[in-house]
């Protein structure tokens, strides 16, 4: 608090910190990602996350809360550990793609529960059709 790093305001609510380096000492590592960091305990509804790292909840545009941090420290094992990213959410033009990124995680996880569809039944609409349901 006496030495805060440098920031914008972006909107009323919204305040953009810049990074800073930090010194390394011995002791356990820790991961920490605030990019997209909320206060209290949720459940949101606005956007979240890079493409190609949403979790199921973002894609689907449905209220989210602190899983989807487990779903960021599961990818950044993944990376850690030299893994491929299991998400690419792109588009055979090369563009992200939102419907490709849905249907990797299809393939991944494999067909979304049904309630979980209803949670954004017109979003869900958009990438999954009433046939694939059943």
């Amino acid at each position: 608090m006496a030495n805060p790093s440098a920031r914008k305001q972006v909107s009323h609510d919204r305040i953009i910190n810049s990074s800073r380096a930090i010194f390394l000492k011995e002791g356990l590592l820790r991961l920490s990602d605030f990019g997209e960091a909320r206060v209290g305990p949720g459940p949101y509804d606005y956007p979240a996350m890079p493409m190609p790292c949403r979790a199921p909840e973002i894609t689907l545009e449905v209220p989210w809360s602190y899983p989807i941090d487990i779903w960021s420290v599961g990818l950044a094992a993944c990376d850690l550990l030299g893994l491929r990213r299991p998400f690419s959410a792109d588009h055979e033009a090369g563009d992200l793609y939102e419907a490709a990124h849905f249907a990797e995680l299809i393939a991944v996880l494999g067909p979304p529960p049904v309630a979980f569809l209803a949670l954004n039944s017109e979003k869900a609409a958009q990438f999954w059709d009433e046939e694939s349901i059943c």
